[in-house]
């Protein structure tokens, strides 16, 4: 499914990923993400491809 929005993850990743789901708020779309959760995907993702996936969504959001 995340390869159909031009996500690109190994299955590590996404089994890493996945309990970070029940963090996501739909009010980030007003407040912004946390700084706290963007480091909890840093850890997982790396900074560089962290901060490709958040400047994809501020673009995406324009």
């Amino acid at each position: 499914m995340s390869k159909s929005y031009g996500l690109d993850f190994t299955v590590e990743e996404i089994g890493l990923l996945r309990p970070l789901l029940d963090e996501i708020s739909m009010h980030w779309i007003l407040t912004g993400v946390p700084e706290s959760f963007i480091s909890k995907v840093e850890r997982i993702l790396g900074q560089k491809r962290t901060n490709q996936l958040l400047e994809d969504y501020l673009n995406m959001r324009k």
